[in-house]
């Protein structure tokens, strides 16, 4: 369109077997094991879900809350949560402190004991310490996936984590959110992450620009920002909405709450 090359792609070559096309054989559905929810419909191991909303509207402070549900073992989101979880949260956006005064606010509102979640949940702040990119563009337009990519998998599996939270998304990378192409590998690279980790993948992102609110935007996974890739490659997408007038009312939720 533009009269300029597709871009290239350079990413380091991961371990799989090699591609020969076999007959299925004999199955047996008995035999195969259920799918690995930590959510159900929500977070699932080796796959990757994404929750966005416009600014100030709180999937931060929701990602937050479903963290210390999951290290705690508590299900005080009503989730279906019914055992304690390994949970790293990386915040390229919130300084470590801004990140513990959220946490103890959250275990301080749900009664959540603060040892339950002292050796279970992982915080790293891109604004005290290094910000993690794992991906970023190289020359003639190449994307190339860092190697802090590879290094952050091998600790997750190391620590046998569970969930990784990533917030947000658009931070995470070093490429043109809007190129398709670019965010794909973006999104494939962080897939990677989560199958050789054998752990559930959530990024935290944002909606395009609301005229005013975001609840028309609720449900709707098109509002969702940047290239198509993003819901495209994704398995679970869900937007956070502002409540509009009425709703309130619709969902028997009270003005004062």
């Amino acid at each position: 369109k533009w009269n300029k090359p597709n871009p290239t792609i350079e990413i380091e070559p991961v371990d799989r077997a090699p591609f020969v096309l076999r007959p299925i054989g004999l199955l047996d559905p008995s035999k195969r094991r259920p799918r690995d929810w930590l959510v159900r419909h929500r977070l699932m191991r080796k796959h990757t879900t994404v929750t966005a909303a416009a600014p100030g509207v709180g999937k931060s402070t929701l990602t937050i809350e479903e963290a210390v549900s999951l290290a705690s073992g508590r299900d005080f989101l009503g989730f279906g949560i019914d055992r304690t979880r390994k949970v790293a949260v990386i915040n390229n956006e919130e300084t470590r402190d801004e990140l513990e005064r959220r946490i103890e606010a959250t275990c301080v509102h749900f009664e959540v004991p603060f040892a339950s979640i002292a050796e279970s949940l992982y915080l790293h702040s891109g604004i005290d310490a290094e910000k993690l990119v794992v991906a970023s563009r190289g020359g003639n337009d190449a994307v190339i996936v860092e190697p802090r990519a590879q290094q952050l998998a091998q600790f997750l599996a190391d620590t046998s984590i569970d969930l990784l939270v990533v917030d947000p998304f658009v931070q995470i990378h070093r490429v043109s959110e809007n190129q398709n192409e670019e965010i794909e590998q973006v999104m494939i690279a962080l897939r990677d992450i989560s199958v050789r980790a054998n752990c559930a993948l959530h990024l935290v992102h944002h909606t395009r620009k609301p005229p005013a609110g975001s609840a028309h935007q609720a449900g709707d996974i098109f509002a969702v920002r940047g290239g198509g890739a993003i819901v495209g490659d994704a398995h679970f997408v869900f937007t956070l909405a502002d409540m509009g007038a009425g709703d309130g009312d619709t969902l028997g939720v009270k003005e004062e709450d």
